[in-house]
């Protein structure tokens, strides 16, 4: 009595990431029936061949590995109020997502089951601290001729009619100021006519 000996029915696992729908799992061949072979969640999957006549029955556990989650910054201007720096895709949780002082911030996405955990660098951008002139005009007094918000001005103090350069020295919320030129104008003089008889 001789025998042909049935041959192995074969699971060959395709190369999956998690897309969100639902997909094959793997190419097979002497199979009279396959289960198990489709998924749509990042995991494990075990996929079943039922062999034809002329193979045996086989099984293989295939994957559908997680996706990247992403991080999209926001990067917003200093404001002075708590700001959310990013938002995420695959996400569970975003972790350090709030911030108020310009910065860099670490945002860390906690990935959902079908996504890998992610981090960023994001950042509140400092705002340009700003001088504005108030200027005057001679009374022979020292006057303030200029304000500055975001940083402490110097040179903003004088008596005499003339221009002046103001600094202004950013904070750690703020850049630089552009340096503005103010003034004190000259006061108007005066003639007064004597009242005279001939």
């Amino acid at each position: 009595t001789c025998s042909i000996s049935k041959a192995a029915s074969s699971i060959r696992c395709n190369v999956l990431n998690y897309i969100g729908s639902a997909q094959t799992l793997a190419s097979t061949s002497g199979c009279s029936s396959v289960s198990g072979n489709t998924g749509t969640d990042a995991g494990e999957y075990t996929v079943t061949c039922t062999g034809d006549k002329n193979h045996s029955n086989s099984s293989n556990k295939c994957t559908i590995t997680k996706a990247a989650s992403s991080l999209t910054c926001l990067n917003p201007p200093y404001n002075g109020s708590p700001q959310t720096l990013a938002t995420g895709e695959g996400c569970s949780d975003i972790l350090g997502n709030s911030g108020t002082n310009a910065g860099n911030y670490t945002v860390t996405c906690a990935a959902d089951s079908n996504h890998s955990n992610s981090n960023k660098t994001c950042q509140i951008a400092p705002e340009r601290a700003k001088i504005t002139c108030k200027n005057k005009e001679y009374n022979g007094q020292e006057q303030t001729i200029a304000t500055c918000s975001g940083g402490t001005i110097s040179n903003e103090k004088h008596t005499d009619a003339g221009e002046y350069t103001i600094n202004c020295t950013a904070d750690n919320n703020h850049s630089p100021a552009e340096n503005k030129t103010c003034s004190i104008s000259k006061a108007a003089s005066s003639i007064r006519c004597n009242v005279l008889n001939y």
